[in-house]
């Protein structure tokens, strides 16, 4: 896989040269089956969210009657090594679990990451929207026609997102972040059966909480956005993001006080749980 950025690479445990796993992912066999995998943003060292991250990789590979050959225990240590061979105390790592014909495989690497700038957060910015049902929503895993598409989307309309709608023309998620509706004092979001249960997703939740708003799962179709006075977008890059547009349609979403403090409480989880963690 080409989003690697680091210099080591461990792969079922042993410590590769970047030469080294090029060489090893060439072999076709390894990606011929189904391809499972997590982002982990690291923060000073501290994998964030790491218990959940580890969960949710193994639930997806339960789902896909698979078992997770690799101890809690053991990921952790190796991410440390991996860390500590490649110099890196801030960026993303991405676990990778391959299966073909019975045989399980595991990669772990630095992966390309893009942190929005502050003026992101201070304007808020621009998605499309697009008609996309997800397999299964709640396994993660990889789709290369899916991410074609969806980059051929952003690239040809400038979009930062993909905002994507089912067949009763709702939206459910973005390509790869969770979507939320604010009017008033509710936080609408599609329900969990609907979407990626994300990480991220589920400490939004908290900060929502903290922030003395509702949340209503339930998604907003598209014919709904009139009513619509913010929105905003999370995942693990770009934590708590504001949405300035959905297709046409403007939203004051920068400026909205309910947004504001969610990203306000969102950050002081995240820190939280960094200083927990050293």
């Amino acid at each position: 896989m080409l989003d690697n950025v680091g210099e080591k690479v461990n792969f079922d445990g042993r410590m590769l040269e970047k030469d080294e796993y090029i060489q090893s992912v060439q072999d076709e066999r390894i990606w011929a089956g189904e391809i499972f995998y997590e982002v982990i943003r690291i923060i000073d060292g501290v994998p964030l969210f790491m218990e959940d991250h580890y969960e949710r990789l193994c639930n997806s590979l339960h789902l896909a009657e698979l078992d997770m050959q690799l101890p809690f225990k053991l990921l952790q240590k190796q991410i440390q090594a991996l860390l500590r061979e490649n110099k890196r105390i801030t960026c993303n790592l991405k676990i990778w679990v391959t299966s073909y014909e019975g045989l399980i495989h595991y990669f772990i690497n630095i992966n390309k990451h893009f942190y929005p700038p502050a003026d992101y957060y201070d304007n808020g910015i621009r998605t499309v929207s697009h008609s996309y049902m997800r397999r299964d929503p709640n396994i993660k895993y990889v789709a290369q026609d899916y991410r074609k598409e969806i980059a051929d989307i952003m690239e040809k309309q400038q979009a930062f997102e993909v905002l994507l709608l089912n067949q009763a023309d709702v939206f459910t998620e973005g390509s790869r972040t969770n979507l939320f509706f604010v009017v008033g004092d509710l936080v609408y979001t599609a329900p969990e059966q609907m979407v990626l249960k994300g990480i991220t997703r589920k400490y939004t939740f908290q900060a929502i909480w903290r922030a003395g708003a509702e949340i209503v799962e339930k998604p907003v179709g598209r014919d709904l956005l009139y009513q619509v006075e913010g929105v905003f977008i999370t995942g693990t890059s770009i934590r708590v993001l504001p949405v300035a547009q959905i297709d046409t349609q403007s939203f004051e979403s920068a400026k909205n006080p309910i947004i504001i403090k969610i990203g306000k409480e969102f950050n002081k989880i995240t820190n939280d749980y960094v200083q927990g963690g050293r």
